[in-house]
């Protein structure tokens, strides 16, 4: 039996802390929006902002939960959880996908206590390269102890799921790669210029992960040489002020403009000439996938995933996490060889379309679906 033989639509609950724009709530959004007409979505979520906007245009039953938030809170915590419980008996799902640390923590409690399967995306692990020794110790063992309790778990790169086997080779038979997948909304690149400056873009939360003062002094650098460089920051985040004070104080000007966040990434994307994301840690940045969609080459930290996405030489550059000498040597072969980056271009463009599409990862996560389903015919809910 599998999703497609069901008498009946799939009932899916998806768990999520934050509608905030993001990567997550990005793949959530198109994950629901993409599924075939027989899996029925129903989905919970804390704060409402973008997410909640987007998915009241389709038959998504949106279900508020607001001490589901980010932030740890013992109380509200406590209050999600039971939450949550009340709302998995009236809802009577098939199948919980939970998206997000807190949610899926919490989302895997209830799932056990009312013998209702359950699959974890992971988007992007908490204790990562990059992340702290105390902090990565710590989730670590929360991991080890909710995958006892998860049917599958969906990492969004191998890099993740290998990182993962080695934290918790136990469960190594529940991971699965599922890479990440964006519609495809190119648009027409505007031509490679010979002369005039290297427009550039970054797509990023302004946060400890992402390293936009590397960027910034890579840009004065070649300012400098007397290379000119337009660079346009999206998104928004905690560290956003000091980035801009930053560019102050480098004396960058016009050369780079902050545009928070924004609904038409494409467009700014296609009227670029180069993609950048510097960063200390990473899943499977969409972001990389957006500006693969649009034909850009990509130079970027190798952290992550992120060489899963980006060939180095064929697709754009890899660059070591931090290494100002380096971004600056990148970003200049491709401001002087205009050929280089527009193949390069190309080459990403082929890549996103054999490997990265929306209904590739909407497949793949309904075949993981088909599997549980098939594992565990009935559910039993604890009531």
């Amino acid at each position: 039996m599998n999703v497609a033989n069901m008498d009946r639509p799939l009932k899916v609950l998806y768990v999520i802390t934050n509608g905030n724009l993001g990567g997550a709530q990005v793949h959530v959004n198109a994950l629901i929006a993409g599924l075939p007409l027989n899996i029925e979505a129903h989905l919970v979520m804390g704060e409402h902002l973008w997410l909640w906007d987007e998915l009241q245009k389709s038959n998504t039953h949106l279900i508020d939960l607001p001490s589901l938030i980010r932030p740890i809170s013992p109380l509200n915590d406590l209050k999600a959880l039971f939450g949550l419980l009340k709302i998995v008996r009236e809802v009577g799902p098939d199948l919980i996908h939970c998206h997000s640390s807190k949610a899926s923590f919490i989302g895997r409690i209830v799932a056990r206590v009312c013998r209702v399967p359950v699959v974890f995306t992971v988007h992007g692990w908490s204790f990562t390269v990059g992340v702290s020794h105390g902090k990565r110790f710590v989730y670590r063992l929360l991991e080890k102890l909710a995958a006892r309790w998860t049917n599958k778990i969906i990492c969004v790169s191998e890099f993740d799921r290998l990182l993962a086997t080695a934290a918790m080779p136990e469960s190594a038979h529940k991971l699965v790669t599922v890479y990440n997948g964006v519609d495809d909304i190119a648009r027409p690149a505007l031509a490679a210029k010979e002369h005039g400056p290297l427009r550039l873009a970054m797509v990023a939360r302004f946060c400890k992960q992402k390293d936009h003062p590397l960027l910034l002094k890579a840009v004065a650098v070649l300012k400098k040489q007397g290379i000119r460089v337009s660079l346009i920051l999206i998104g928004e985040g905690p560290d956003l002020a000091q980035n801009e004070k930053l560019a102050a104080d480098l004396q960058l000007g016009a050369d780079v403009a902050f545009l928070g966040l924004r609904l038409d990434v494409d467009q700014l994307l296609a009227g670029c000439d180069v993609f950048t994301l510097t960063s200390n840690w990473e899943g499977l940045p969409l972001s990389i996938l957006e500006a693969m969609c649009q034909g850009l080459p990509v130079v970027a930290s190798n952290v992550g995933g992120v060489n899963e996405l980006v060939v180095e030489g064929e697709t754009g550059f890899l660059i070591p996490a931090g290494d100002l000498d380096c971004l600056v040597r990148r970003l200049r072969q491709l401001h002087d060889d205009v050929a280089l980056r527009k193949r390069m271009g190309v080459n990403a463009r082929k890549r996103f379309e054999e490997l990265f599409t929306l209904p590739a990862m909407i497949n793949r996560t309904v075949a993981v679906y088909d599997e549980i389903v098939i594992a565990t015919p009935s559910k039993n809910i604890n009531i």
